[in-house]
Protein backbone atom coordinates (compact mmCIF):
# COMPACT_ATOMS: atom_id res chain seq x y z
CA UNK A 1 0.00 0.00 0.00
CA UNK A 2 1.28 3.31 -0.84
CA UNK A 3 2.44 5.79 2.04
CA UNK A 4 3.47 9.59 2.36
CA UNK A 5 6.99 8.70 4.48
CA UNK A 6 9.44 10.90 3.51
CA UNK A 7 6.91 12.98 1.64
CA UNK A 8 6.87 16.67 3.08
CA UNK A 9 4.27 19.44 3.70
CA UNK A 10 4.84 22.62 3.01
CA UNK A 11 8.48 22.18 3.24
CA UNK A 12 8.25 22.21 7.01
CA UNK A 13 7.28 18.47 7.88
CA UNK A 14 8.73 15.37 6.59
CA UNK A 15 6.15 12.54 7.18
CA UNK A 16 7.82 9.43 8.61
CA UNK A 17 5.18 6.63 9.49
CA UNK A 18 1.60 6.28 9.85
CA UNK A 19 1.19 5.57 13.25
CA UNK A 20 -3.19 4.81 13.19
CA UNK A 21 -6.10 5.00 11.34
CA UNK A 22 -9.95 4.79 11.36
CA UNK A 23 -13.20 5.53 9.35
CA UNK A 24 -12.27 8.65 7.95
CA UNK A 25 -8.81 9.34 7.80
CA UNK A 26 -5.07 8.36 8.34
CA UNK A 27 -2.64 9.47 11.57
CA UNK A 28 1.27 9.75 10.34
CA UNK A 29 4.32 10.75 12.44
CA UNK A 30 6.27 13.51 10.96
CA UNK A 31 9.20 15.50 11.63
CA UNK A 32 9.67 19.24 11.96
CA UNK A 33 12.70 20.32 9.64
CA UNK A 34 13.22 23.64 11.49
CA UNK A 35 13.48 22.16 14.90
CA UNK A 36 13.64 18.61 14.73
CA UNK A 37 10.65 18.01 16.88
CA UNK A 38 8.34 15.05 15.99
CA UNK A 39 4.49 15.78 15.96
CA UNK A 40 1.13 13.36 14.66
CA UNK A 41 -0.05 14.53 11.61
CA UNK A 42 -4.19 13.71 11.04
CA UNK A 43 -5.60 13.49 7.54
CA UNK A 44 -9.03 13.62 6.97
CA UNK A 45 -11.32 12.84 4.02
CA UNK A 46 -13.04 15.27 2.67
CA UNK A 47 -15.42 13.59 1.16
CA UNK A 48 -16.62 11.25 3.19
CA UNK A 49 -19.44 8.82 3.05
CA UNK A 50 -21.27 6.15 4.79
CA UNK A 51 -19.23 3.60 3.51
CA UNK A 52 -16.58 2.53 1.79
CA UNK A 53 -14.15 4.94 3.03
CA UNK A 54 -11.40 2.39 3.18
CA UNK A 55 -10.92 2.49 -0.22
CA UNK A 56 -11.55 5.98 -0.27
CA UNK A 57 -8.69 6.52 1.64
CA UNK A 58 -5.94 4.58 0.15
CA UNK A 59 -7.24 6.32 -3.04
CA UNK A 60 -6.94 9.72 -0.74
CA UNK A 61 -3.11 8.69 -0.07
CA UNK A 62 -2.31 7.72 -3.37
CA UNK A 63 -3.46 11.15 -4.83
CA UNK A 64 -1.68 13.02 -2.45
CA UNK A 65 1.77 10.54 -2.92
CA UNK A 66 1.21 11.10 -6.71
CA UNK A 67 0.67 14.99 -6.36
CA UNK A 68 4.14 15.28 -3.76
CA UNK A 69 6.32 12.94 -6.44
CA UNK A 70 5.34 16.07 -8.60
CA UNK A 71 6.38 18.49 -7.07
CA UNK A 72 9.92 17.18 -5.56
CA UNK A 73 8.60 14.82 -3.10
CA UNK A 74 6.85 18.06 -1.65
CA UNK A 75 2.90 18.60 -0.56
CA UNK A 76 1.80 22.66 -0.98
CA UNK A 77 -1.56 22.93 1.18
CA UNK A 78 -3.07 25.68 2.52
CA UNK A 79 -2.52 27.25 5.87
CA UNK A 80 -6.59 27.32 7.52
CA UNK A 81 -7.12 29.80 10.43
CA UNK A 82 -7.23 28.49 13.95
CA UNK A 83 -9.51 31.30 15.14
CA UNK A 84 -12.36 31.39 12.90
CA UNK A 85 -12.35 27.12 12.64
CA UNK A 86 -13.17 27.37 16.72
CA UNK A 87 -15.54 29.93 16.70
CA UNK A 88 -17.41 28.90 13.05
CA UNK A 89 -16.69 25.49 12.54
CA UNK A 90 -18.81 23.54 14.60
CA UNK A 91 -21.51 23.91 11.66
CA UNK A 92 -19.35 21.93 9.23
CA UNK A 93 -19.39 18.10 8.86
CA UNK A 94 -15.42 18.28 8.03
CA UNK A 95 -14.43 21.10 10.77
CA UNK A 96 -16.82 19.87 13.88
CA UNK A 97 -14.46 17.58 15.77
CA UNK A 98 -11.12 20.28 14.84
CA UNK A 99 -13.46 23.34 16.09
CA UNK A 100 -14.36 21.79 19.15
CA UNK A 101 -11.04 20.41 20.33
CA UNK A 102 -9.69 23.87 19.81
CA UNK A 103 -12.28 24.97 22.15
CA UNK A 104 -10.57 23.23 24.69
CA UNK A 105 -7.44 22.46 23.95
CA UNK A 106 -5.08 24.74 25.82
CA UNK A 107 -5.48 22.56 28.66
CA UNK A 108 -2.43 20.34 29.34
CA UNK A 109 -4.22 17.16 29.90
CA UNK A 110 -6.14 17.93 26.10
CA UNK A 111 -4.13 16.81 23.01
CA UNK A 112 -3.23 20.32 21.12
CA UNK A 113 -3.67 21.08 17.74
CA UNK A 114 -1.12 23.55 16.30
CA UNK A 115 -2.13 23.89 12.54
CA UNK A 116 -4.84 22.97 10.02
CA UNK A 117 -3.87 22.47 6.65
CA UNK A 118 -6.03 22.11 3.50
CA UNK A 119 -5.55 20.41 0.31
CA UNK A 120 -8.25 19.44 -2.40
CA UNK A 121 -9.24 15.47 -1.22
CA UNK A 122 -8.26 16.43 2.59
CA UNK A 123 -7.70 18.29 5.61
CA UNK A 124 -4.29 18.01 7.40
CA UNK A 125 -4.08 18.78 11.59
CA UNK A 126 -0.95 18.85 13.32
CA UNK A 127 -1.07 18.10 16.68
CA UNK A 128 1.20 16.37 19.35
CA UNK A 129 2.92 13.07 18.97
CA UNK A 130 2.39 10.55 21.89
CA UNK A 131 4.51 7.38 21.49
CA UNK A 132 3.66 5.73 24.30
CA UNK A 133 0.49 4.69 22.56
CA UNK A 134 -3.32 5.01 24.86
CA UNK A 135 -4.56 4.12 28.29
CA UNK A 136 -6.19 0.78 27.20
CA UNK A 137 -2.51 -0.55 26.45
CA UNK A 138 -1.03 1.01 29.78
CA UNK A 139 -3.88 -0.57 31.82
CA UNK A 140 -4.23 -3.69 30.39
CA UNK A 141 -0.78 -4.70 28.21
CA UNK A 142 1.59 -2.79 30.48
CA UNK A 143 -0.61 -3.34 33.86
CA UNK A 144 1.05 0.12 34.62
CA UNK A 145 -1.26 0.78 37.64
CA UNK A 146 -2.04 -2.71 39.58
CA UNK A 147 0.53 -2.14 42.50
CA UNK A 148 -0.10 2.24 42.49
CA UNK A 149 -2.97 3.51 43.64
CA UNK A 150 -1.22 7.17 44.13
CA UNK A 151 -0.45 7.06 40.33
CA UNK A 152 -4.12 5.76 39.95
CA UNK A 153 -5.66 8.88 42.00
CA UNK A 154 -3.13 11.11 39.76
CA UNK A 155 -4.17 10.08 36.37
CA UNK A 156 -7.37 9.65 36.98
CA UNK A 157 -7.57 13.59 38.75
CA UNK A 158 -6.05 14.33 35.64
CA UNK A 159 -8.96 13.24 33.40
CA UNK A 160 -11.77 14.14 35.62
CA UNK A 161 -10.22 18.10 35.30
CA UNK A 162 -9.76 17.60 31.31
CA UNK A 163 -13.69 16.99 31.29
CA UNK A 164 -14.41 19.36 34.04
CA UNK A 165 -12.76 22.13 31.74
CA UNK A 166 -14.58 20.29 28.67
CA UNK A 167 -17.71 21.07 30.00
CA UNK A 168 -16.98 24.35 31.64
CA UNK A 169 -16.56 25.63 27.65
CA UNK A 170 -19.59 23.78 26.63
CA UNK A 171 -18.24 20.92 25.39
CA UNK A 172 -19.13 17.60 25.57
CA UNK A 173 -16.63 14.31 24.96
CA UNK A 174 -19.66 11.76 24.57
CA UNK A 175 -17.13 9.01 23.90
CA UNK A 176 -14.46 8.92 27.03
CA UNK A 177 -12.59 5.52 26.61
CA UNK A 178 -8.99 4.24 27.12
CA UNK A 179 -8.44 4.16 23.47
CA UNK A 180 -9.26 7.91 23.00
CA UNK A 181 -7.00 8.81 26.17
CA UNK A 182 -3.04 9.00 25.14
CA UNK A 183 -0.33 8.51 28.02
CA UNK A 184 3.09 9.92 28.51
CA UNK A 185 5.70 10.60 30.77
CA UNK A 186 5.89 6.83 31.40
CA UNK A 187 2.32 6.52 32.64
CA UNK A 188 1.97 9.31 34.74
CA UNK A 189 0.22 11.94 32.39
CA UNK A 190 -2.95 11.78 30.52
CA UNK A 191 -3.82 13.56 27.60
CA UNK A 192 -7.65 13.33 26.09
CA UNK A 193 -8.17 12.94 22.65
CA UNK A 194 -10.42 12.17 19.58
CA UNK A 195 -13.58 14.55 19.78
CA UNK A 196 -15.11 12.81 16.90
CA UNK A 197 -18.53 12.50 19.04
CA UNK A 198 -18.30 15.71 20.90
CA UNK A 199 -21.14 18.04 21.36
CA UNK A 200 -22.04 21.30 22.41
CA UNK A 201 -25.67 20.49 23.38
CA UNK A 202 -26.02 20.62 27.30
CA UNK A 203 -29.08 18.29 27.04
CA UNK A 204 -29.82 15.49 24.19
CA UNK A 205 -32.75 13.87 23.51
CA UNK A 206 -33.43 10.12 25.48
CA UNK A 207 -33.49 7.99 21.81
CA UNK A 208 -29.38 9.22 21.11
CA UNK A 209 -27.04 6.60 20.81
CA UNK A 210 -23.85 7.83 21.40
CA UNK A 211 -20.77 6.44 22.37
CA UNK A 212 -18.81 3.22 22.75
CA UNK A 213 -20.48 0.33 24.50
CA UNK A 214 -18.57 -0.30 27.61
CA UNK A 215 -18.06 3.11 28.59
CA UNK A 216 -21.92 4.16 27.31
CA UNK A 217 -24.32 5.64 30.48
CA UNK A 218 -27.16 3.35 30.21
CA UNK A 219 -29.58 6.73 28.60
CA UNK A 220 -27.83 6.79 25.66
CA UNK A 221 -28.06 3.01 25.05
CA UNK A 222 -31.79 2.76 25.24
CA UNK A 223 -34.72 4.92 25.16
CA UNK A 224 -35.33 5.15 29.15
CA UNK A 225 -38.10 7.84 28.40
CA UNK A 226 -40.84 5.38 30.07
CA UNK A 227 -39.23 6.01 33.43
CA UNK A 228 -40.38 9.44 33.74
CA UNK A 229 -43.89 11.48 34.15
CA UNK A 230 -43.33 14.20 31.51
CA UNK A 231 -41.03 15.21 29.40
CA UNK A 232 -39.58 17.77 31.79
CA UNK A 233 -39.32 15.35 35.09
CA UNK A 234 -36.28 14.59 36.25
CA UNK A 235 -37.86 12.07 38.83
CA UNK A 236 -36.99 8.46 37.38
CA UNK A 237 -39.28 5.36 37.80
CA UNK A 238 -37.01 2.18 37.95
CA UNK A 239 -39.47 -0.37 37.79
CA UNK A 240 -41.24 1.10 34.43
CA UNK A 241 -37.71 0.58 33.11
CA UNK A 242 -37.38 -3.29 34.63
CA UNK A 243 -40.55 -3.79 33.54
CA UNK A 244 -41.79 -1.45 30.59
CA UNK A 245 -45.38 -0.94 29.54
CA UNK A 246 -45.15 -2.14 25.71
CA UNK A 247 -48.81 -0.44 25.01
CA UNK A 248 -48.14 2.64 26.51
CA UNK A 249 -46.49 6.03 24.25
CA UNK A 250 -43.57 8.08 25.24
CA UNK A 251 -42.40 10.60 24.56
CA UNK A 252 -38.36 11.32 24.26
CA UNK A 253 -36.91 13.27 27.22
CA UNK A 254 -33.85 15.67 27.17
CA UNK A 255 -31.03 14.76 29.47
CA UNK A 256 -27.88 16.55 31.01
CA UNK A 257 -25.45 15.55 28.36
CA UNK A 258 -22.25 15.66 30.65
CA UNK A 259 -23.81 13.20 33.08
CA UNK A 260 -22.61 10.38 30.08
CA UNK A 261 -18.95 11.90 30.50
CA UNK A 262 -19.48 11.16 34.45
CA UNK A 263 -20.68 7.86 33.86
CA UNK A 264 -17.66 7.21 31.63
CA UNK A 265 -14.96 8.58 34.27
CA UNK A 266 -16.92 6.06 36.23
CA UNK A 267 -16.31 2.71 34.14
CA UNK A 268 -12.43 4.01 33.62
CA UNK A 269 -12.15 4.45 37.69
CA UNK A 270 -12.81 1.14 37.85
CA UNK A 271 -10.55 -0.13 34.95
CA UNK A 272 -7.73 1.40 36.39
CA UNK A 273 -8.58 -0.28 39.26
CA UNK A 274 -9.73 -4.00 38.52
CA UNK A 275 -8.36 -4.13 34.91
CA UNK A 276 -11.61 -5.10 33.54
CA UNK A 277 -15.22 -3.83 33.15
CA UNK A 278 -17.96 -4.21 34.89
CA UNK A 279 -20.07 -5.08 32.13
CA UNK A 280 -20.35 -5.78 28.16
CA UNK A 281 -22.73 -2.47 28.20
CA UNK A 282 -25.22 -1.01 30.24
CA UNK A 283 -28.33 -2.02 28.78
CA UNK A 284 -31.05 -4.14 30.24
CA UNK A 285 -30.17 -7.00 28.01
CA UNK A 286 -26.59 -7.14 29.30
CA UNK A 287 -27.43 -9.53 32.72
CA UNK A 288 -24.82 -8.10 35.04
CA UNK A 289 -26.16 -4.49 34.47
CA UNK A 290 -29.58 -5.73 34.99
CA UNK A 291 -28.43 -7.23 38.36
CA UNK A 292 -26.49 -4.07 39.33
CA UNK A 293 -29.52 -2.43 39.11
CA UNK A 294 -31.83 -4.42 41.02
CA UNK A 295 -28.79 -4.66 43.48
CA UNK A 296 -25.75 -2.51 43.20
CA UNK A 297 -24.04 -4.29 45.89
CA UNK A 298 -23.04 -6.36 43.27
CA UNK A 299 -19.73 -4.99 42.21
CA UNK A 300 -18.41 -5.79 45.42
CA UNK A 301 -19.08 -9.18 44.16
CA UNK A 302 -17.35 -9.04 41.22
CA UNK A 303 -15.14 -6.44 41.27
CA UNK A 304 -11.79 -6.24 43.76
CA UNK A 305 -12.50 -2.70 45.11
CA UNK A 306 -13.17 -1.66 48.60
CA UNK A 307 -16.19 -0.13 50.29
CA UNK A 308 -15.23 3.37 49.73
CA UNK A 309 -15.20 2.86 45.96
CA UNK A 310 -17.78 1.08 46.11
CA UNK A 311 -19.99 4.13 47.66
CA UNK A 312 -18.14 5.93 45.25
CA UNK A 313 -19.44 4.18 42.01
CA UNK A 314 -23.05 4.01 43.23
CA UNK A 315 -23.24 7.73 43.53
CA UNK A 316 -22.02 8.15 40.12
CA UNK A 317 -23.16 4.86 38.39
CA UNK A 318 -26.94 6.29 39.53
CA UNK A 319 -28.97 5.25 36.53
CA UNK A 320 -30.62 8.66 36.57
CA UNK A 321 -28.69 11.16 34.82
CA UNK A 322 -30.23 13.79 36.43
CA UNK A 323 -29.29 12.25 40.26
CA UNK A 324 -25.73 11.35 38.75
CA UNK A 325 -22.91 12.95 41.15
CA UNK A 326 -20.88 15.81 39.56
CA UNK A 327 -17.00 16.40 38.75
CA UNK A 328 -16.23 18.51 41.67
CA UNK A 329 -17.54 16.30 43.74
CA UNK A 330 -15.92 13.04 42.17
CA UNK A 331 -12.65 14.78 42.33
CA UNK A 332 -12.87 15.79 46.15
CA UNK A 333 -14.13 11.91 47.25
CA UNK A 334 -11.14 10.40 45.12
CA UNK A 335 -8.61 12.17 47.16
CA UNK A 336 -10.21 11.43 50.54
CA UNK A 337 -10.83 7.51 49.85
CA UNK A 338 -8.67 5.76 52.08
CA UNK A 339 -8.21 2.98 49.70
CA UNK A 340 -8.57 1.39 46.75
CA UNK A 341 -9.14 -2.21 47.48
CA UNK A 342 -9.92 -4.52 50.58
CA UNK A 343 -6.81 -6.77 49.71
CA UNK A 344 -3.49 -6.02 48.11
CA UNK A 345 -0.95 -3.69 46.92
CA UNK A 346 -3.97 -1.18 46.24
CA UNK A 347 -5.41 -1.67 50.21
CA UNK A 348 -3.04 1.03 51.70
CA UNK A 349 -3.48 4.01 52.76
CA UNK A 350 -3.05 6.39 50.08
CA UNK A 351 -5.69 9.37 51.21
CA UNK A 352 -4.12 12.69 49.98
CA UNK A 353 -3.21 14.97 52.77
CA UNK A 354 -4.20 18.69 51.97
CA UNK A 355 -0.32 19.49 52.87
CA UNK A 356 -0.01 17.44 49.63
CA UNK A 357 -2.75 19.00 47.48
CA UNK A 358 -0.69 21.45 45.95
CA UNK A 359 1.11 17.82 44.15
CA UNK A 360 -3.06 16.96 42.67
CA UNK A 361 -3.69 20.64 41.67
CA UNK A 362 -5.56 21.28 38.04
CA UNK A 363 -3.42 22.06 35.50
CA UNK A 364 -3.28 26.06 34.24
CA UNK A 365 -4.50 25.92 30.57
CA UNK A 366 -1.46 27.14 28.17
CA UNK A 367 -1.78 28.66 24.89
CA UNK A 368 0.52 25.91 23.27
CA UNK A 369 0.34 27.41 19.78
CA UNK A 370 2.11 30.47 20.56
CA UNK A 371 4.82 28.40 22.31
CA UNK A 372 5.21 26.54 19.51
CA UNK A 373 5.34 29.26 17.17
CA UNK A 374 8.20 30.89 19.05
CA UNK A 375 10.05 27.66 19.46
CA UNK A 376 10.22 26.87 15.80
CA UNK A 377 11.29 30.54 15.29
CA UNK A 378 7.77 31.49 13.27
CA UNK A 379 8.22 35.42 14.69
CA UNK A 380 11.72 35.42 14.24
CA UNK A 381 12.68 35.70 10.27
CA UNK A 382 14.25 31.95 10.48
CA UNK A 383 11.50 30.29 9.36
CA UNK A 384 8.86 31.63 6.24
CA UNK A 385 5.27 32.89 7.73
CA UNK A 386 2.68 30.89 6.22
CA UNK A 387 0.03 33.13 5.01
CA UNK A 388 -3.75 32.14 6.33
CA UNK A 389 -6.82 31.39 4.49
CA UNK A 390 -9.73 31.74 5.70
CA UNK A 391 -13.26 31.07 4.05
CA UNK A 392 -15.01 28.12 2.80
CA UNK A 393 -18.45 28.55 1.09
CA UNK A 394 -21.27 26.37 1.03
CA UNK A 395 -22.88 26.90 -2.73
CA UNK A 396 -26.06 25.63 -4.59
CA UNK A 397 -25.24 24.83 -7.89
CA UNK A 398 -28.86 23.74 -9.96
CA UNK A 399 -28.95 22.08 -13.05
CA UNK A 400 -29.43 18.68 -14.28
CA UNK A 401 -26.54 17.88 -16.84
CA UNK A 402 -23.16 17.89 -15.16
CA UNK A 403 -21.96 20.22 -17.74
CA UNK A 404 -23.94 22.74 -16.51
CA UNK A 405 -22.70 22.96 -13.23
CA UNK A 406 -19.16 23.21 -14.73
CA UNK A 407 -19.62 25.74 -16.52
CA UNK A 408 -21.25 28.10 -13.33
CA UNK A 409 -18.12 27.18 -11.50
CA UNK A 410 -16.24 28.00 -14.26
CA UNK A 411 -18.24 31.52 -14.72
CA UNK A 412 -18.08 31.74 -10.76
CA UNK A 413 -14.13 31.12 -10.95
CA UNK A 414 -13.61 33.81 -13.54
CA UNK A 415 -16.09 36.21 -11.28
CA UNK A 416 -14.07 35.87 -7.99
CA UNK A 417 -10.56 36.26 -9.61
CA UNK A 418 -11.84 39.92 -11.14
CA UNK A 419 -8.70 42.15 -9.89
CA UNK A 420 -6.19 38.66 -8.81
CA UNK A 421 -7.69 39.28 -5.34
CA UNK A 422 -9.07 35.77 -4.72
CA UNK A 423 -8.15 32.12 -5.66
CA UNK A 424 -10.97 29.23 -5.84
CA UNK A 425 -10.36 25.84 -5.33
CA UNK A 426 -13.51 24.93 -7.25
CA UNK A 427 -13.02 21.30 -5.88
CA UNK A 428 -16.14 19.10 -5.22
CA UNK A 429 -15.75 18.34 -1.79
CA UNK A 430 -19.56 17.41 -0.49
CA UNK A 431 -23.10 16.75 -1.72
CA UNK A 432 -26.38 17.53 -0.56
CA UNK A 433 -29.87 17.67 -1.93
CA UNK A 434 -31.28 15.29 -5.24
CA UNK A 435 -29.46 14.82 -8.47
CA UNK A 436 -29.58 17.95 -10.89
CA UNK A 437 -29.68 19.85 -7.22
CA UNK A 438 -26.93 19.75 -5.57
CA UNK A 439 -25.12 21.99 -3.21
CA UNK A 440 -21.69 22.27 -3.87
CA UNK A 441 -18.79 23.02 -0.97
CA UNK A 442 -16.42 25.50 -2.74
CA UNK A 443 -13.33 26.77 -0.74
CA UNK A 444 -12.46 30.09 -1.37
CA UNK A 445 -8.94 31.50 -0.21
CA UNK A 446 -7.82 34.78 0.73
CA UNK A 447 -5.31 35.92 -1.89
CA UNK A 448 -5.44 39.77 -1.18
CA UNK A 449 -5.71 42.41 1.59
CA UNK A 450 -9.33 43.71 -0.52
CA UNK A 451 -10.82 40.26 0.17
CA UNK A 452 -10.82 41.11 4.26
CA UNK A 453 -13.46 43.79 3.74
CA UNK A 454 -15.22 42.10 1.10
CA UNK A 455 -18.93 41.67 2.98
CA UNK A 456 -21.13 38.15 2.65
CA UNK A 457 -23.61 40.11 0.38
CA UNK A 458 -21.25 41.31 -2.09
CA UNK A 459 -20.01 37.26 -2.73
CA UNK A 460 -23.43 36.56 -2.91
CA UNK A 461 -23.96 38.87 -5.48
CA UNK A 462 -21.40 37.35 -7.46
CA UNK A 463 -22.85 34.16 -7.39
CA UNK A 464 -26.36 35.33 -8.27
CA UNK A 465 -24.70 36.92 -11.25
CA UNK A 466 -23.70 33.78 -12.54
CA UNK A 467 -27.26 31.59 -11.79
CA UNK A 468 -25.43 30.25 -7.84
CA UNK A 469 -26.67 31.11 -4.48
CA UNK A 470 -24.34 31.45 -1.59
CA UNK A 471 -25.77 28.81 1.06
CA UNK A 472 -23.78 29.70 4.17
CA UNK A 473 -20.30 30.66 5.40
CA UNK A 474 -18.90 27.07 7.07
CA UNK A 475 -16.28 29.69 9.02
Amino acid sequence: MKNLSNITLNNKYQFQNRVGSGSYGVVYSARHLYTGKTYAIKIILKNQTGHGNKQALAEMEADLLDTALLNHNNLVAHLLNLDLIERNGASSKILKEISLQLKVHKHPNILSLYKVYDLKSAIMVVMDYYPDGDLFNTIVEQQRYKNDPFLIKKVFLQLIDAITYCHSKNVYHCDIKPENILVTENGTKMILADFGLALQDQQMESNICCGSSYYMSPERIQNFCQGFNQTESHCMHLERILKPDDGQVHQNVKLPTSAGDVWSLAIILINLISIRNPWLKASLQDPTFKAFIKDPAVLLRILPISHEVYHILCKYLTVNPWERGNLFDLRQEVLDCRKLAEHGPLSVDSRISPADYHLYACQVPVDHVHLDKVRSREHSGMENLEPQREYILEASFPGPHEHERSSKLGMLDRLLHKNNELQLDTALIGNKGQPGEEEIRIMIHEMGSNFSVRTEASVSGMMASSECSLMSYDY
